[in-house]
């Protein structure tokens, strides 16, 4: 897995985040093979943006060069942070009255981090504000070099190109068994599907830097306009797509907060034509799997359990597929999966607000009313306090610069 830069800055929020990937990929690798494409479209727009920034002035071509995929992978994944030493929020009222230990925790845990997106670095290279920074000595070519955000991730080419021939040897193995006239295990048979989803996986995310922990700052003026208005004083909770930048506390780290988190990143940059694809490859994981229709079972039982699940792993990832496109939600998921991660009440209080929102999505969304008008239980409004753990809702605004 290539997890994304998470920015709790909490080594258990992190091992959430991949643990709910890694169980993602384990149940749904089509997902995450898509998640993987999308990605990798969204960096190639990304460098696109980066080279035609400095096609125009010949004292900057060998900036073209400089970013690369990788950094280009590192953009979309959240590698680049708003400045925090230069635009410092207010920890939250209630550290102010405990004593200097626990007041020091709240205002290092309860911080505001803002990550720059793919759309945000894409409108800084296109209003000339990454440039300026260049030119004022604010930033250089090391900032955003692919050898140094390369070396700032856990394995080089060698190491996943062992990886890859670790998994395919695997593969080559129970083929020759097969071909051999030998038993493959219904176990075997499973992994040696996975690898090729696995396999798939990293070649799109070959370029993308792994195990990233720490991202690189770059000092903006929002007072002089160089981030669109954007408030860095509260949670980005009106958009949940496109977003050009996104603020967020860092305290937000539970198991729940992660798992909607992974499930939002695998989600977010799907387009129709990769969704899709997406349904297409549950068709070709259900057919693999049902390969071994009339394999050797230990029981009756077993043998309708495995044809049930062929057939469940590629009917239903189709069936959603045709029941929600263009229907509206898709969207309102999208967006529940994002608006989590504000919820800053106790945990109990987040799972009843979980299973009442998909509740209310099922419900309202079966009885045809328009899912873009409703209100999502359990959301916070900007201006809440964190202390306080209350939850209101905020009625979802049905903006193009949503989708």
């Amino acid at each position: 897995m290539h997890p994304n830069v998470v920015p709790v800055q909490r080594t258990s929020a992190r091992i959430y985040y991949k643990l709910a990937l890694m169980i993602g990929a384990a149940l749904t690798p089509e997902v995450i093979f898509c998640m993987a494409v999308s990605q990798w479209l969204e960096a190639k727009r990304v460098l696109r943006a980066w080279r035609a920034a400095w096609d125009d002035d010949e004292k900057f071509q060998d900036f073209q060069d400089v970013l690369g995929m990788p950094g280009a992978f590192f953009v979309t994944m959240g590698g680049f942070v708003v400045d925090s030493n230069k635009f410092k929020s207010e920890p939250c009222d209630q550290g102010k009255n405990l004593g200097d230990k626990e007041a020091r925790y709240r205002t290092e845990t309860d911080e505001l981090i803002t990550t720059i997106g793919s759309p945000g670095f894409i409108l800084l290279l296109e209003r000339g504000i990454i440039r300026r920074l260049v030119e004022s000595g604010q930033l250089t070519k090391s900032h955003f070099d692919h050898n140094v955000i390369e070396d700032k991730g856990k394995a080089n080419n060698i190491a996943k190109a062992i990886v890859v021939c670790q998994a395919m040897w695997l593969l080559v193995q129970l083929i020759g068994r097969k071909s051999a006239g030998l038993p493959v295990t219904l176990l075997e048979a499973h992994v040696a599907i996975q690898i090729l989803y696995s396999v798939t996986t990293y070649l799109f995310w070959w370029s993308k830097p792994l195990n990233v922990a720490v991202p690189i700052p770059i000092p903006l003026d929002a007072d002089a306009g160089e981030m669109g208005g954007h408030d860095l004083e509260s949670p980005s909770i009106s958009l949940f797509r496109g977003q050009s930048f996104i603020t967020e506390r860092r305290s937000n780290g539970t198991f729940v907060h992660m798992s909607f988190r992974a499930a939002y990143d695998s989600v977010v940059m799907l387009q129709p034509i990769v969704e899709f694809v997406q349904a297409f490859t549950a068709i070709v994981n259900g057919g693999l799997h049902a390969t071994l229709w009339n394999s050797h079972f230990p029981t009756s039982i077993e043998r309708l359990l495995w044809r049930l699940s062929a057939v469940g792993m590629g009917l239903f990832p189709l069936l959603i597929y045709l029941f929600i496109y263009d229907k509206g939600f898709e969207r309102f998921f999208v967006r529940y999966l994002y608006e989590v991660r504000f919820d800053n009440a106790p945990l109990v209080r987040q799972l009843v607000n979980i299973i009442y929102g998909f509740w209310k999505m099922y419900k309202d969304g079966s009885m045809d009313i328009p899912l873009e008008e409703l209100d999502i239980p359990g959301k916070l409004t900007a201006k809440e306090s964190v202390s306080s753990g209350a939850v209101t809702t905020l009625p979802i605004e049905s903006s193009k610069s949503d989708m």
